[in-house]
C-alpha cells in the first residue's frame, strides 16, 4: 500500500493576505499520484491554538510522513529545515492576537529535534531538477517552527514511526510589496514540493540515522 502522508500548511497571517502553503497543500492533496502516496492535506489558521491540532493529526492518522509547509517571506529559495527548536518567540501576534515571548513549546521536551526526513536527498533532488533550494538550519521561532517541533515531539513521545519535517517557501511573485523583494512563481513552488515529496517517498524507510534523529538533539536545562 502507498504510504500515507499528511501535508500541513497555513492560512494568511499578518500583512500577508495570501499564503502559498495553503494553495500547495490543496494542490498536493488533489494531484499527487495516489499510487505513490496517499496525501491528506490540512490547512491551519495561523494561531498557537490551531497548531495544537498537529498532535491530534498524527495520533488520528498515524501517517508514514508528516510534511509541514510554511511561508518564509524574504527568502529567495525553498528550504528544507534541518531541525525544530523548543522555543515559541513570536515577533508578531498570531491571528488570535496572541504573542508568545521566550516560551518553551514543550516545557519537559528537549531543546531541539532533528528532522527525520532525508533532507540531503531533498536538496539533491532539487538540484537535479534545477529548483532553487537548500538545507536551512533555522525554522524560526514562529508558528512554522512551533508546528514542526510539536509534530516531532508527538512522534518521539508516542512511539509513532512517522517521519517528520518542514519546508519553507518564498513569497509568490504576485504578493511581494516591492519589486526588489525575493519571490518565485507558483509553478516553481509546486515543482519544488512535488520533487521533495518524491524524494521523501523514495528514501529507504527508516531513513538512515532516523533512530538517532528521533532522539533529542540537546536536553533542556
Amino acid at each position: 500500500m502507498a504510504p500515507l502522508v499528511i501535508v500541513q500548511g497555513f492560512g494568511p497571517f499578518g500583512t500577508h493576505e495570501v499564503n502559498p502553503s495553503e494553495r500547495l497543500v490543496h494542490d498536493l492533496e488533489t494531484t499527487y499520484p495516489e499510487d505513490r502516496a496517499r496525501v491528506t492535506g490540512r490547512v491551519l489558521t495561523c494561531s498557537a491554538e490551531a497548531v495544537g491540532e498537529v498532535s491530534e493529526l498524527l495520533l488520528h492518522y498515524r501517517p508514514d510522513v508528516y510534511l509541514g509547509i510554511g511561508l518564509a517571506y524574504g527568502r529567495s529559495a525553498v528550504a528544507v529545515e534541518r531541525l525544530a527548536i523548543n522555543l515559541a518567540d513570536y515577533g508578531i501576534a498570531d491571528e488570535a492576537g496572541l504573542t508568545l515571548t521566550e516560551r518553551p513549546i514543550a516545557p519537559d521536551g528537549p531543546a531541539a529535534y532533528w528532522s527525520t526526513l532525508p533532507v540531503a536527498a531533498v536538496r539533491d533532488a532539487w538540484r537535479r531538477a534545477d529548483v532553487p533550494g537548500y538545507i536551512s538550519n533555522t525554522a524560526g521561532t514562529f508558528l512554522c517552527n512551533h508546528s514542526f517541533y510539536l509534530a516531532a515531539h508527538t512522534a518521539a513521545t508516542t512511539g509513532l514511526p512517522t517521519r517528520v519535517g518542514f519546508v519553507h517557501v518564498p513569497a509568490l511573485v504576485e504578493q511581494v510589496r516591492r519589486g526588489s523583494e525575493p519571490a518565485l512563481p507558483y509553478q516553481i513552488l509546486r515543482q519544488a514540493l512535488t520533487v521533495a515529496l518524491d524524494a521523501i517517498i523514495s528514501a529507504p524507510s527508516p531513513v538512515p540515522g532516523a533512530a538517532e534523529s528521533a532522539a533529542p538533539l540537546v536536553r533542556g536545562a
